[in-house]
């Protein structure tokens, strides 16, 4: 699989901040790619204080199947 054919898919957002694409707010449902990761296209913005933060996400690729677990991203802000 390359890249752009790696999709993630945000089943819950960050309730300390916000997943970004190119500064645009994404919601619960967005799809975005690894390769849009790959170049730095989608961000995570602190918007409340605190130290960490966690969202949950679930990968996929382009034919439309996906991992039956979810992966949940800690973020650690320093």
């Amino acid at each position: 699989y390359s890249p752009q054919n790696i999709t993630y898919r945000i089943i819950e957002s960050p309730k300390g901040g916000v997943l970004a694409r190119n500064c645009l707010p994404m919601k619960e449902g967005d799809v975005f790619t690894q390769n849009e990761i790959n170049e730095g296209t989608i961000k995570y913005y602190k918007t409340i204080a605190g130290s960490s933060d966690e969202f949950i996400l679930r990968a996929g690729d382009y034919s439309g199947a996906t991992l039956q677990d979810q992966i949940r991203m800690n973020v650690v802000i320093q």
